[in-house]
């Protein structure tokens, strides 16, 4: 089978998970016994001039297959190649040769639903007009020229089906990935859970809940630490000392991993989450959380870990989560942590490479 992933490509250790998990999962399967190859596109305007964007070539990786194109040496490299699936990594326009070759090439294309642009714009954040008429085009093209949208939660792909008025053979469910972390949590006294956590998301984003959180911690009498990663800017709120709030700028993944240790507990309070690949990492971690029901992730957890899931929006459901989770014993939160890890564990690159590997085989057996 010959495999094409496209779309961005990057190793910048601030990379958004989509662009992170698309390069381990093509490194995952590029490992298979499969034939596969990377195209990316000169797409930064700011980086890149008008020459590269027609006829440039550049080799980032020559021993993975991993190349960036103009847009003509990328014609020339899919038609050589002539792959049998075509994964699309994220929304871009100059996908649309591929729609073009694709009634000449007998390959099919699947495309990596990290969220819906349409959806987004809709309920959560503005962007300026050229902008959004340019990416509506583009996840308009992607959603009717795809054989397949891959989703990474149930909820999105019924969100994507009402949309874009697709049918439910055209989507399917899969997870997201990560990579070992040799970072664990070791629970050793009895203190509460509440007094030292952490949270990863910009609060100008609102889709990221922290107005919820801020709002119920401040009514509330709760005593809490929090530690807000993926801000602007940075700050620190003490509310009527018991609350306090620190703000920090962005901060590379790496240097965040290495943080998890010093919590105790993860909060993630999304109004709308597809998968939510840091709750994955923290609970490799073994890190006891609180999770909006609005996470992708969340549909995928057993009774027990369902327990630590409050409703979203919901002041009585997030208070009632928390106090059980105050109330563990120490023994209670290290069995609760272990199970975590254990849970988190199963979802190595590996595991979901396969998926995709499975996934691909069988859209291609279909109308063949």
């Amino acid at each position: 089978m010959k495999i094409l992933f496209t779309g961005e490509y990057s190793k910048s250790p601030n990379d958004p998970a989509p662009l992170f998990v698309s390069r381990v999962l093509y490194e995952g399967i590029n490992k298979s016994d499969n034939e596969t190859l990377y195209l990316a596109y000169f797409q930064d305007g700011k980086r890149y001039n008008r020459w590269q964007k027609i006829f440039g070539f550049e080799v980032i990786d020559y021993k993975k297959n991993i190349f960036r194109c103009g847009i003509i040496p990328y014609l020339f490299q899919v038609i050589k190649y002539n792959p049998d699936v075509i994964n699309l990594i994220n929304i871009q326009l100059f996908y649309s040769v591929l729609f073009l070759l694709k009634p000449f090439l007998n390959f099919k294309i699947v495309y990596t639903m990290h969220g819906i642009t349409l959806y987004e714009q809709k309920h959560f954040y503005k962007m300026n007009e050229f902008q959004k008429r340019r990416l509506f085009l583009a996840e308009y093209l992607i959603m009717k020229f795809s054989y397949k949208i891959l989703s990474l939660s149930e909820l999105n792909a019924r969100y994507v089906r009402r949309y874009y008025k697709l049918k439910d053979s055209k989507t399917e469910v899969v997870p997201n990935g990560i990579s070992i972390i040799n970072i664990s949590k070791e629970y050793s006294d009895d203190s509460k859970p509440s007094l030292n956590c952490y949270f990863i998301g910009n609060p100008e984003r609102p889709e990221k809940g922290y107005p919820f959180l801020q709002e119920i911690l401040f009514e509330e009498k709760i005593r809490m630490n929090i530690s807000l990663f993926g801000a602007d800017y940075s700050k620190e709120i003490n509310h009527d000392g018991r609350v306090n709030i620190k703000i920090y700028e962005h901060i590379d993944n790496e240097s965040l991993r290495n943080k998890i240790p010093d919590f105790d507990l993860f909060i993630t309070a999304s109004a709308y989450e597809p998968f939510s690949l840091a709750l994955l990492e923290s609970m490799s971690a073994g890190i006891l959380f609180l999770a909006s029901d609005r996470v992708g992730l969340t549909e995928r957890f057993n009774d027990k870990l369902k327990n630590l899931v409050f409703r979203f929006n919901n002041k009585a459901s997030f208070l009632s989560k928390l106090k059980s989770l105050d109330n563990l014993s120490l023994v209670e939160k290290r069995e609760m942590s272990d199970h975590i890890k254990e849970f988190a564990s199963g979802y190595s690159i590996k595991y979901v490479s396969d998926i995709y590997l499975k996934s691909y085989k069988r859209l291609l057996k279909e109308n063949s």
